[in-house]
């Protein structure tokens, strides 16, 4: 019954600015509710320019954020800059992401471009899926791609596990590599300093010292590169999908936003307040709520 109380109250908060929002997004305005101390922003263009305490999702267009996050970060949208460090774990899918400051977590993001700068820290492992990537930054946990084309620049302190159409890597990777692409490239002054194994139509080849541990040609990998073609495809169509967030209701966003970052196990019904100001819509809730 609590579960049942706390949606009712959400959805009637949610439909009660639908229409106020709908009229307003000619002028760009913008639609947030904070839960429990966490933020979800939905609008066109967003720039978040106060600190997060707790957890921040945002959908819209052009997404940047300005402000430290302290907790995990989650956005979908066209044009995606993280210019601020964040603490928690970030998940991201737009057509352009750039991650231009450090994030102590994890980090899962897909994109059409995806660029990782090369002052960046990651803290933990980096999940990288899309059409043309590039990691000029330092990864202190593993590496994962999956897409067309991945650019290994920077540092990776983990193993890295790589299945594209085109690899080129001239980084440093401190731990194990795996790699499965049609075309693989080792350029100078590329490092590996454990084992590599790895698929290519061409066959075996010679890395030089580049590679200081054991080589191994691995046909069984062949069919990953496959895989990971089709994923740049599955990307394709999220884009197309992100592409909608300006012609949808703000409100309806935050509430998927909501439901789809958060697992809840028990709850008690609280109160809401509606507060508008020139270019803001907010909705604030102080329920009592409990997930995992």
């Amino acid at each position: 019954m609590r579960h049942f109380s706390l949606r009712t109250s959400l959805t009637l908060g949610l439909l009660a600015v639908t229409t106020t929002v709908f009229a307003a997004e000619a002028n760009n305005k913008i639609a947030s509710i904070t839960v429990g101390g966490d933020r979800y922003v939905a609008g066109d263009s967003i720039v978040i320019q106060e600190i997060s305490n707790k957890d921040l999702s945002v959908a819209g267009k052009n997404v940047t954020i300005n402000a430290p996050v302290k907790g995990a970060l989650h956005v979908a949208g066209s044009n995606v800059d993280i210019a601020s460090p964040v603490k928690g774990t970030v998940r991201i899918v737009g057509e352009t992401v750039n991650i231009l400051e450090n994030i102590d977590g994890n980090v899962v993001v897909g994109g059409n471009t995806v660029h990782i700068g090369k002052n960046v820290v990651i803290g933990g492992s980096l999940l990288i899926f899309g059409n043309d990537l590039t990691v000029d930054g330092t990864v202190n946990g593993d590496v994962r791609a999956r897409g067309q084309s991945f650019k290994l620049q920077g540092t990776v302190k983990g193993d890295s596990d790589v299945a594209v159409e085109t690899m080129i890597f001239n980084g440093h990777l401190m731990g194990n590599g795996k790699v499965s692409a049609q075309n693989f490239d080792i350029e100078p002054p590329a490092a590996m300093d454990k084992n590599l194994n790895y698929w290519q139509p061409l066959g075996e080849r010679n890395f030089g010292s580049a590679v200081k541990g054991k080589v191994t040609f691995d046909e069984s990998l062949s069919s990953e590169s496959g895989h990971g073609i089709a994923a740049a495809g599955l990307i394709a169509t999220t884009f197309s999908t992100v592409s909608i967030f300006s012609v949808l209701s703000m409100a309806l966003i935050i509430g998927l936003l909501l439901f789809c970052t958060k697992s809840f196990s028990s709850m008690n019904a609280g109160i809401c307040s509606i507060s508008t100001s020139d270019s803001v819509v907010n909705i604030d809730c102080s329920f009592n709520i409990y997930w995992y």
